[in-house]
């Protein structure tokens, strides 16, 4: 019996060891979030008016710088009126209130000088320097009163 000649066969096809990249789906980009446009009353309407293009329309050149002078000139007045508003917030307007207060509180402090001087005295009695410590109290209520008024004012 004799056996059949074997055929060799070739070996199999071997994959190549680098595989060809098979072409991939690019990943899909996740859709952009729409947002619903705002109610019609809440946003003010704004018309945009763009130039018109024309392609031969001449170019503008702009326009001149104003001469140095003109420049210190519009210096020289910002100057002046930034140191005027200044000058202006430095000091407070007059008020007759405050006039009125700084009177009655030297009036106020007589009175307790006075005062003093009765209860020093031995021919005053205590009344006397009683008396003048309570003129002392009611100007001083009179002078936080003129304070609030002018605060008032204001």
């Amino acid at each position: 019996a004799a056996a059949a000649p074997q055929v060799p066969t070739p070996p199999a096809a071997e994959e190549p060891a680098v595989k060809e990249e098979e072409p991939q789906e690019k990943p899909q980009q996740p859709a952009p979030i729409e947002t619903p446009p705002p109610a019609a009353d809440s946003v003010p309407k704004q018309e945009l008016s763009f130039p018109p293009v024309a392609d031969s329309a001449p170019k503008q050149e702009p326009p001149l710088a104003p001469a140095p002078e003109t420049h210190h000139q519009m210096l020289e007045e910002i100057l002046h009126r930034v140191k005027s508003k200044t000058r202006y917030d430095q000091y407070d307007e007059f008020s007759v209130f405050m006039l009125l207060a700084w009177l009655v509180q030297a009036l106020a402090a007589f009175s307790l000088v006075v005062s003093i001087w009765f209860w020093l005295d031995t021919a005053r009695g205590v009344e006397a320097v009683q008396t003048m410590i309570g003129y002392a109290i009611a100007l001083e209520l009179l002078v936080i009163a003129l304070l609030l008024m002018h605060d008032k004012n204001k």
